[in-house]
């Protein structure tokens, strides 16, 4: 079981319209990893987690979301939502988390 969750919270490459939860139009509110704990979902879902953006290697933002545990002294975990999903799903190729008012990338 994975010590970590994820959630989508903005596609920013999703048109208008679109219906979130896919994959193929809007992946807003999609979390990950498939093996995430139901307690750190849960907190997602409570609105907790620090914020991270996935960019494109043209360093266009495609998603933003949030992260649990948030403590990223880990940096392999820290990667999570880009190798889970990022990357697969779109080809996202940085991720950036906030600290504070701060953005830096991992």
């Amino acid at each position: 079981m994975s010590s970590y969750a994820w959630v989508i919270d903005v596609d920013h490459l999703a048109e208008d319209g679109e219906e979130p939860g896919t994959l193929a139009g809007n992946a807003a509110t999609i979390t990950g990893p498939s093996d995430a704990p139901e307690k750190l979902l849960a907190r997602l879902k409570d609105g907790d987690g620090i914020q991270f953006r996935l960019y494109d290697d043209d360093e266009i933002l495609y998603y933003s979301g949030r992260f649990v545990p948030a403590d990223l002294s880990d940096g392999e975990e820290g990667f999570g939502p880009l190798d889970d999903f990022g990357k697969p799903n779109a080809g996202a190729v940085t991720i950036e988390y906030k600290h504070g008012a701060v953005w830096s990338a991992l």
